[in-house]
């Protein structure tokens, strides 16, 4: 049983980490987390002694991660301490080389922990299932060839449906404890793996306080774009209600206007009559900017006049922006929105992440959400498709 603690109402709060690193002296360790202006926050400090100290602000609760090896990038990693920042002092002591930290100060941290250590069975059992694959792999790969695939995917669904389990353990957690930061916590890790509704419904249970901090504020920006109810957008505004007011009144892609590279309004009413295929990328998205060769290569073998092509950065900089568009040099009509993910466009069109491919009739009306990743044989048949529609 875990014992599940009522939250102060959620607001700007001041906290500070005493923490100390156990086999380290030196070195450099990195905090990063949500402030009280739900934006995010990196912050380096030097070893003194294998003690270090960090301050700050937060809304209500957010999700801190501390990177004690600046060379490892797996968020997974032993190395990395993740827990539920809150105002407060809280005290983390951690022995370098080995993944468990020790917490204090911090309600929902020792909620978290409790409720981690009734599912500790299930997430040792993933680890070592992980393990078997890795060197599974390792094998295939000194031998030249796939001798273990059966055996991979079998592996990957017992991986599977150990998840599963997972997932129902926290959602039926949140479902009882809707005025815990863990609650909060649980669905914004579990929200893809649930139907939207499910996430909207859960959602709509929190208290206030759960809500109104950065860690409801993550789940409302994931569960906002994806649903269409009115009286839901209504009653939990992502930024406010002119805001929704607005999004309310978008019909179609035409109703949208964007800034091209000349600093310019375009209205994409002037798409009308013509199918669009958008792609939404960010200059410091690797993926994205790979794909561009074949981007480039498939919109010239189509017609601008029946299929138009066109780049929607959701860049904050527009600097950045230009710099990448002179280094990848995308073909087609670049557009920008510095709102980024808090966008009308993003928001209207469902863009939670990028690359995003989305796929627009003559009507501006979206027809497809996630269209594939490039690949020449899969974009040829979403194509002709369109191409044949229109004939």
């Amino acid at each position: 049983m875990v014992e599940c603690y009522a939250q102060p109402r959620a607001g700007k709060g001041n906290f500070q980490i005493l923490g100390h690193i156990s086999g380290r002296d030196t070195g450099s360790v990195v905090l990063w987390y949500m402030n009280s202006t739900n934006e995010g926050v990196g912050d380096t400090i030097s070893l003194d002694h294998g003690q270090f100290t960090f301050s700050g602000n937060v809304r209500g609760a957010c999700e801190g991660l501390i990177w004690t090896n600046l060379q490892n990038r797996d968020f997974d990693d032993q190395s990395v301490i993740r827990f539920i920042l809150e105002p407060g002092v809280i005290h983390i002591s951690k022995t370098d080389g080995v993944r468990r930290a020790i917490f204090s100060g911090s309600y929902a941290q020792n909620e978290k922990v409790k409720w981690d250590s009734i599912k500790f069975s299930l997430t040792e059992a993933e680890d070592l299932l992980y393990k078997t694959t890795d060197s599974l792999r390792k094998l295939e790969k000194q031998a030249g060839q796939p001798l273990f695939t059966d055996r991979i995917h079998s592996v990957y669904r017992q991986i599977d449906s150990s998840r599963t389990i997972r997932t129902k353990l926290d959602v039926g957690y949140v479902a009882k404890h809707p005025e815990s930061y863990l609650s909060g916590y649980l669905l914004r890790k579990q929200y893809r793996n649930i139907p939207v509704d499910s996430v909207k419904r859960l959602y709509t249970a929190f208290a206030d306080s759960v809500k109104n901090s950065t860690i409801g504020y993550e789940v409302l920006q994931y569960v906002y774009p994806l649903t269409d109810d009115t009286a839901f957008r209504n009653e939990n505004p992502l930024i406010n209600a002119a805001f929704t007011k607005r999004l309310a009144g978008i019909r179609s892609l035409h109703d949208i206007s964007l800034t091209d590279l000349s600093a310019k309004r375009v209205d994409l009413t002037t798409l009308k009559g013509k199918y669009v295929l958008v792609h939404v990328w960010t200059s410091w998205c690797a993926g994205c900017v790979a794909d561009m060769p074949m981007w480039n290569s498939l919109l010239k073998q189509y017609d601008p006049a029946v299929i138009q092509f066109i780049s929607v950065s959701l860049d904050r900089d527009v600097n950045a922006w230009k710099k990448a568009l002179g280094k990848y040099k995308p073909g087609s009509l670049q557009l920008i929105d510095t709102n980024a993910f808090t966008s009308l466009f993003a928001i209207y069109c469902k863009v939670l992440w990028v690359g995003k491919y989305l796929v627009a009739d003559p009507e501006g009306h979206i027809i497809n959400y996630d269209a594939a990743q490039p690949g020449e044989q899969e974009w040829r048949r979403l194509l002709d498709s369109c191409i044949k529609k229109t004939n």
